[in-house]
């Protein structure tokens, strides 16, 4: 009987120090981590799904081309070239015409004046060298402006008609002439006279018609 009783001590105190745990809490806890398991590489496999759909979609976006400029815009923006292309037109003929075109009636002397030194009469009567100018005065301005008109005949063509002084080391000459453009917008002379002064006659280099 002690050793019985011994026995049912031990026993006893056995299981004071010891806990079994039934086959189904182990089996639970065993699912329950199992579960929590299944639910991390569930969360994981999310968040690489979702990875991977931000990538594509980024790709998608990058590829999208951007919107194209609207036939409006693109007008507007000719019309904006084409006139700033005008003005700057405009500026350089502006300049051109006042710097390096010279005006006809400057034309019309320069070549009126050309014309009375290859003259032979015109050297005899006035002498060598012939200069040209304006108008017989003291100021400088006045002699370097040409008295000048132009005007259009019965066929349309316009005339551009000078008047100037000749003067060599022999004499002084009065310079009418009248100069047009022909087709070729070549400079001709409808006529050119030299009124020698002192009553010493006219000199006709060109009589009044068309050449």
């Amino acid at each position: 009987m002690l050793c019985e009783a011994t026995s049912r001590s031990a026993a006893g105190a056995l299981r004071g120090t010891f806990v079994v745990r039934p086959l189904s809490a182990a089996a639970a806890e065993s699912q329950h981590h199992r579960a929590d398991g299944k639910q991390s590489s569930g969360r994981g496999a999310e968040k690489d799904a979702l990875t991977v759909d931000e990538a594509q979609f980024d790709a998608i976006t990058d590829q999208i081309p951007q919107r194209p400029m609207g036939v409006v815009e693109g007008t507007s923006y000719t019309l904006l070239i084409l006139a700033g292309v005008a003005v700057a037109g405009a500026v350089l003929w502006t300049v051109a015409n006042e710097l390096l075109l010279q005006p006809r009636e400057y034309t019309a002397f320069s070549l009126a004046l050309d014309r009375l030194r290859d003259d032979p009469r015109v050297m005899v009567a006035l002498g060598s060298p012939v200069s040209g100018y304006g108008q017989e005065t003291r100021n400088r301005a006045a002699r370097q402006r040409i008295p000048h008109r132009t005007y259009t005949d019965d066929r349309g063509v316009e005339h551009v008609q000078v008047q100037f002084i000749s003067r060599g080391p022999a004499g002084v000459g009065r310079v009418s002439a009248d100069m047009y453009q022909d087709a070729s917008r070549q400079w001709q002379f409808y006529y050119l006279l030299v009124d020698v002064d002192g009553g010493r006659g006219r000199i006709s280099i060109v009589h009044p018609q068309y050449q």
